[in-house]
């Protein structure tokens, strides 16, 4: 049977020949591969021969600066010894192995140089094991460099370092190099990498276009560079090329590049004549031309011998070749002696690529010669071998598919790409054509643009005006209005007015309350234009919301005789966000509108209804109604009406406008519909931005009764016997006034004489100058905005020294804007308060402030007395610390710049557990890193509380805060919020440090 296959075998050539192209194109990979590894040397054509012995000497002489000069010499002198006519391919490794083992011990940051290196040894070793070992080398020391032209180089050269056949598990490896320059604008770069391509994908048959047009479009970059690599790269391509005709049958294109290629033999390193000639054995093999393969095999045979390459991957092949030939010829047994020569070479540099086809001929060959014993044991070397590449070949099949699609992608890419050029050309002359009509256009629209350009700044210019008057107007109105409010609450307050003075002052008061509003409605409005005003939604249940807000005005409308009625036919508990604030805006403008125009006897309705996904509030009354004329324009700012019969009524056109632009602004709607001599109606629809959840508590809980917590006991130290001294003292406390409105200072210091002393200053610088002069202040209390030092200069300088830090700083100011708050806040300030304001608030919160200073100054000066082991009893009894005349003897202690940072740190670390209800001052002490007796001192030295009354100032400041911006709607909300249970005793004890209810700020 094998004597027949012999028969058939030999009898038909094309059949010989398909044979041929089967078995060899594993050989040409193999040398396609190998001139790809070489392609990347990275050194030129040497001229002249190094002088090893003249760097040597060089580098003993400065052996730290030398290195890396020396070991590019060794590197050229392996060049010089690649070339003809002086090739010895022991010296180029010799040389090779020198450069690396001297770079290898350098200690110095040269990655990129060591890199190099590497490359050019595994270029041009013929070791494949060394070749593997440079590579790796190779890769580990360009991932410590930046470039990614070089870890290009590595990867590739990586995928390429195979002497056996096409492998697809190096996609991923292809890949990753590619990604690495492919973005690259370098036009040697891109050469490169399209080079690079067309090697890769021209050994897999379904790739055959795609990488023939890589590299003819590498070729036609470097058929016009005439640089040493450049020639080499060339080479490359002429081989490749080759390679892929002589595969696709056509014997004519792939002569014409053979013969390409031996006409750059004599510019090329040596092994390139050995490359070119193992390549002339196996085309005129393929093509049946026996004699010419017969005399290039021979050549490289005499090539081999004469530079020493028989244990190499070139005599391998060499060798193989000439026994084919002779097989081929029917000399059997010299086809034997070289197939054996074959694979005694592979067992020496361990390369078994082509085993299975050396036994299969040897097998043929003793079944020829009529040795079957023989033959059949070489038939089962070829069937183990064979084993082996077939579970190659099933692995490449797997990734077959996946280059397949990765090629369709690329050629896709390519056509893309081009469409797109295509495109880019046409919108070229497109924009080309529009720019010239552009251009005729331009110098006409030129004079329009200047004017228009003019009038936006002249614009601009008029609305910072504008917003800046605004502000100051705002300034301006709310400090005749503390004026105003102030003394009028105090006076209310004395009960010593009759009844008709009484409500004469009421009177005034409640008028001056209305000028504050609209200055707010002012403000709101200049803040609207400027796309400064902010929503501040939070969850409210609506009902308690809106039901507070008509409740306020049952009162004045029963005294006009109206019927006022309140429908709520939504959900009993629903839950939304919103803008509790700008809301009640809106619905008061829309009831006091109402109540204003409805007569007596007549009917105000309020209906809350759900629609689809709005809430549906609406406000109607049975007054005199709008003008159809006017009815359009009555959301216009500052609109009046227009009819001559009108009523002369007064109103600024403000509130109606407000309210529109409020609604939008919550993203609802107001809307109008009036009947002249009827009545009106107001619908505002608010989207519903529904929460889930249990209810909040509804607003009016303060009088409920929970169980009383120990954290705000003052069993620690009862400050009755220090008040009592207080107010014993002769040598009352100096507050330093710091006001630029003369009437404003005198009133501020008419309400505190008669409890403090009083010393007054202008403006902040000079607060400051009265401070350096050594002036025995408490307290300051400052206004914000004053010339030449404002509060926020005067209160940043103070907190920076630690002479001054530690004094009580008041801002009290009529800038309500909560940024506003928030900076001083920052800067440190200890309390803040906005005009108008009350007299007991004022009083109060300056108290509370100076009696924290005083428990400090008194423990400071206890515990220095008795010492730090008594510091826990030394409050109980301070009477120790009198004079004969019974004044308390403390002298002020200071604290520094870092002691306050110390309690800003403890600040911050109580109110990240506020809400817990369990937080006591064991885990404060814990979360500072202190005793419970260590943060008790280190508070009263610095604080004056003891940690109790500090956490009690923490939580009642911060549901200060939650009130003033509308965080919680309920007096019980504020309270939980902060850690608390109990109502009832959290408004008193809110009274008594801020002197007012918390139910004030709802």
């Amino acid at each position: 049977m094998l004597k027949k296959r012999l028969i058939i075998f030999y009898s038909n050539s094309r059949f010989r020949a398909s044979i041929f192209s089967r078995i060899f194109i594993p050989f040409i990979t193999i040398y396609g591969a190998i001139c790809s590894i070489q392609s990347q040397s990275l050194s030129s054509l040497p001229l002249v021969k190094p002088d090893a012995v003249a760097a040597e000497q060089a580098y003993k002489l400065s052996p730290q600066n030398s290195i890396v000069p020396l070991s590019q010499v060794y590197q050229d002198l392996a060049n010089w010894f690649r070339y003809e006519p002086q090739y010895n391919q022991d010296s180029v490794e010799f040389y090779v192995e020198k450069s690396v083992t001297l770079l290898e011990s350098s200690s110095g940051s040269i990655n990129e140089v060591i890199t190099e290196t590497y490359l050019r040894a595994a270029s041009w070793t013929l070791q494949p094991k060394k070749k593997l070992l440079f590579l790796e080398k190779a890769q580990i020391s360009s991932e410590k460099t930046g470039n990614n032209l070089l870890k290009y180089r590595v990867l590739f050269n990586k995928v390429n370092n195979s002497w056996a056949e096409y492998n697809t598990s190096f996609l991923a490896v292809f890949n990753q190099a590619n990604a690495l320059i492919e973005n690259e604008t370098d036009p040697s770069v891109q050469a490169e990498l399209t080079l690079g391509i067309g090697i890769y994908y021209n050994r897999n048959a379904n790739a055959r276009q795609f990488a023939l047009s890589r590299l003819f479009k590498s070729l036609d970059y470097y058929k016009q560079k005439t640089d040493a690599e450049s020639l080499k790269s060339l080479s490359l391509i002429y081989h490749h090329l080759h390679n892929r005709y002589f595969v696709d049958g056509q014997a004519d294109s792939a002569e014409f590049y053979l013969r390409k290629t031996e006409e750059l033999l004599p510019q090329l390193p040596a092994l390139a004549r050995v490359r070119y000639e193992s390549l002339c054995v196996t085309f005129y093999k393929g093509i049946n031309k026996l004699d010419q393969a017969l005399i290039h095999s021979e050549r490289t045979l005499a090539l081999i011998e004469q530079y020493h390459l028989v244990n190499t991957p070139h005599g391998l092949h060499a060798v193989f070749n000439a026994g084919h030939i002779k097989h081929i010829n029917g000399d059997y047994d010299k086809a034997i002696e070289y197939y054996k020569q074959t694979l005694a070479i592979g067992d020496k540099i361990d390369m078994h690529s082509i085993d299975i086809d050396i036994w299969d001929y040897l097998a043929k060959v003793y079944e020829k010669k009529g040795d079957f014993d023989k033959a059949l044991e070489a038939y089962k070397e070829h069937m183990a071998a064979r084993s082996i590449r077939l579970d190659l070949n099933y692995h490449n099949a797997t990734k077959e598919l996946e280059i397949k699609y990765d090629v369709s992608a690329k050629e896709q890419a390519i056509a893309k790409q081009q469409a797109e050029r295509r495109l880019l050309w046409l919108a070229i002359g497109f924009f080309i054509l529009l720019s010239v009509i552009l251009v005729i256009f331009y110098f006409r629209e030129r004079r329009n643009k200047s004017i228009i350009e003019a009038q936006s700044a002249h614009l601009q210019q008029l609305d910072a005006l504008k917003t800046r008057f605004f502000a100051n107007v705002s300034h301006e109105l709310r400090t005749p209005l503390t004026l105003m409010l102030a003394p009028l609450s105090t006076i209310l307050k004395s009960g010593t007015l009759d009844n008709r003075n009484f409500t004469l002052v009421r009177l005034v008061r409640q008028n001056a309350q209305n000028l504050l509003k609209l200055v707010n409605e002012i403000l709101d409005l200049n803040k609207l234009e400027a796309n400064k005003l902010e929503l501040k939604e939070d969850k409210h249940v609506v009902y308690g919301l809106i039901r507070r807000i008509v409740a306020n005005f049952e009162s004045s409308a029963e005294m006009q005789n109206l019927r006022f009625t309140f429908h709520y036919k939504a959900d009993q508990y629903l839950q939304l966000m919103l803008d509790s604030d700008k809301l009640e805006k809106i619905l008061n403008n829309l009831l006091s509108n109402a109540v204003k125009f409805t007569p007596t006897n007549g009917n105000i309705t309020v209906n809350v209804e759900e629609e689809n996904n709005y809430l549906k509030i609406t406000v109607s009354d049975t007054g005199r109604g709008i003008h159809p004329d006017d009815l359009p324009h009555i959301f216009n700012r500052f609109y009046q009406s227009s009819q001559t019969d009108a009523l002369i009524e007064g109103g600024t056109g403000i509130g109606l406008s407000l309210s529109s632009e409020l609604a939008k602004l919550m993203g609802g709607t107001l809307t109008a519909q009036s009947t002249l001599g009827k009545g009106s109606v107001f619908v505002f629809n608010l989207p519903k931005k529904e929460i889930l959840g249990t209810a909040k508590i509804a607003e009016g809980a303060e009088d409920q009764v929970v169980e009383v917590l120990d954290d705000f006991s003052t069993d620690e130290m009862s400050p009755s016997v220090l008040t009592a001294q207080m107010s014993n003292n002769s040598h009352r406390k100096t507050i330093l006034i710091v006001e630029d409105n003369k009437s404003l200072r005198e009133y501020l210091t008419l309400i505190l004489e008669p409890h403090y002393q009083i010393k007054k200053a202008e403006n902040g610088q000079i607060a400051l100058d009265l401070l350096n002069k050594k002036a025995d202040i408490d307290l300051i209390l400052s206004d914000v905005m004053m010339p030449v030092m404002d509060g926020f200069q005067l209160l940043s300088s103070l907190k920076t020294q630690d002479t001054f830090c530690s004094i009580p700083f008041v801002m009290l100011t009529a800038r309500a804007e909560m940024q506003d708050k928030l900076k001083a806040l920052r800067i440190g300030v200890d309390d803040y308060l906005i005009k108008p304001f009350e007299e007991d608030e004022l009083i109060a919160r300056i108290e509370n402030l100076l009696r924290n200073v005083q428990f400090r100054h008194v423990f400071t000066k206890n515990e220095e007395v008795l010492g730090s082991e008594h510091a826990n009893e030394v409050i109980a009894d301070d009477k120790n610390d009198t004079n004969t005349e019974g004044e308390v003897l403390i002298e002020k202690p200071k604290i520094s710049v870092i002691e306050m940072a110390w309690l800003a740190e403890l600040e911050v670390s109580v109110m990240k557990n506020l809400h817990d209800i369990d937080y006591s001052v064991e885990r404060m002490a814990s979360d500072m890193a202190l005793s419970r007796t260590q943060l008790f001192r280190k508070l009263k030295q610095l604080a004056g509380l003891s940690p109790q009354q500090y956490l009690q100032e923490v939580r009642l400041n911060h549901a200060l805060h939650l009130l003033e911006t509308q965080q919680v709607d309920s007096v019980k909300a504020a309270c939980y919020a902060v850690g608390l249970l109990q109502v009832k005793h959290f408004s008193q004890l809110f009274q008594e440090r801020f002197g007012k209810l918390p139910s004030t700020y709802l």
